[in-house]
């Protein structure tokens, strides 16, 4: 029998949240779900729907950001598609009517968000400071009361902190490899992803701290601020205003560099520079989330990172036998082979009766 899902997707996905969007997509096909995904419509038809979102934002039972979702949206779609399992993407999207509509909840939090919120008021600035602050403390508040029939969350550090069950992003793209030859690549290291992310803009704050000449550097995405513009003008990188594949930067870059200093999830930045096999230098906060290691150079300060960059764009051998290391823990361990049948497990458990505060039940070791 054909088991359906209705996944409330959190309207503000981007990057790494979009793309567990659609490797829950793929997951649920390969296990012959029908899925119906259901995301809010503000309008000023809905105004009062979403004023009456204000009382459990209010009293802490939900964060703030969940007040897109007008009053009564969900327990229609309930009604209307009968679903056995709804699965909810981000507390974002995780609203109180659900506890009231008698279907299995699952609340998978992406991320930390409390954390992800109190990392970005440390770093940002201090106009914006409170308003991370106190968006940090609701969703601690919210992450505590522990939601749902099944806790997930993508990032294994973050599982561990939320005492959740780690499932991760799952890579959607394919391998490929460049056609340029090594070393006519004009950089020897690319950096990339959201240049507005605050994570992202502090990497390359800590780059700017330390001597780059050495290192032919190319700074790659979209929405890059004049900050990040400044900072890559005065080193004398290069600067490439997005991209419509990942898999572009293969032909112009030797490495990967990802020199965070604070992150939530898992960076699926890692998954896209092992696809398209570039080998990566790396620091601890940028493989917290992934439960089976990523082989890369993993160094502890800004100035190892640089060396350990430039050293591994002159050793064509050494960057491609890691590389290949890389896509081939991408494509086992974390493939929809792997991680179908655990996710079965979890949804079977939900629709079966798990208790809403019971602790995850151990499922199998991944390899």
């Amino acid at each position: 029998m054909t088991r359906r899902a209705l996944i409330l997707r959190n309207p503000r996905a981007t990057g790494g949240p979009l793309r567990h969007r659609e490797g829950w997509r793929a997951l649920l096909a390969a296990l012959d779900y029908e899925t119906v995904e259901l995301e809010p419509e503000p309008g000023w038809r809905t105004i009062w729907g979403h004023v009456r979102q204000l009382t459990p934002i209010l009293s802490g039972t939900s964060v703030p950001e969940s007040i897109v979702w007008p009053r009564g949206v969900v327990a229609d779609a309930v009604r209307d598609h009968r679903p056995d399992v709804v699965i909810v993407h981000t507390l974002r999207s995780c609203v109180p009517e659900l506890e009231q509509l008698g279907v299995p909840v699952i609340v998978d939090y992406v991320d930390q968000l409390s954390e992800s919120y109190r990392q970005r008021a440390h770093i940002s600035s201090r106009t914006r400071r409170p308003l991370f602050l106190a968006m940090a403390a609701s969703h601690r508040r919210v992450e505590s009361a522990r939601r749902g029939d099944a806790q997930l969350a993508v990032g294994a550090n973050d599982a561990r902190q939320l005492d959740a069950q780690w499932v991760p992003v799952i890579p959607t793209g394919t391998a490929t490899a460049s056609s340029v030859p090594f070393a006519d690549r004009p950089h020897d290291a690319v950096f990339f992803g959201s240049l507005n992310y605050e994570p992202n803009v502090e990497a390359l704050r800590w780059l700017d701290s330390t001597d780059t000449t050495d290192l032919d550097l190319l700074v790659a995405g979209r929405r890059a601020t004049p900050e990040v513009r400044a900072i890559v003008a005065e080193n004398g990188w290069t600067l490439k205003d997005g991209f419509d594949s990942v898999g572009e930067l293969a032909d112009l870059a030797r490495v990967a560099i990802a020199p965070l200093r604070s992150a939530t999830g898992i960076q699926t930045k890692i998954f896209d520079a092992a696809l398209i096999g570039l080998a990566q230098v790396v620091t601890p906060p940028a493989l917290a989330g992934f439960g089976t290691p990523i082989p890369a150079v993993v160094e502890e300060t800004i100035a190892e990172v640089v060396q350990s960059a430039h050293e591994l764009a002159r050793s064509r051998e050494r960057a491609e036998s890691l590389a290949a290391a890389a896509l081939e823990v991408v494509t086992s361990a974390y493939s929809i082979e792997q991680w179908a049948p655990i996710v079965d497990q979890i949804l079977e458990r939900a629709i079966a009766g798990s208790s809403a505060t019971s602790a995850p039940q151990p499922l199998p070791e991944v390899a």
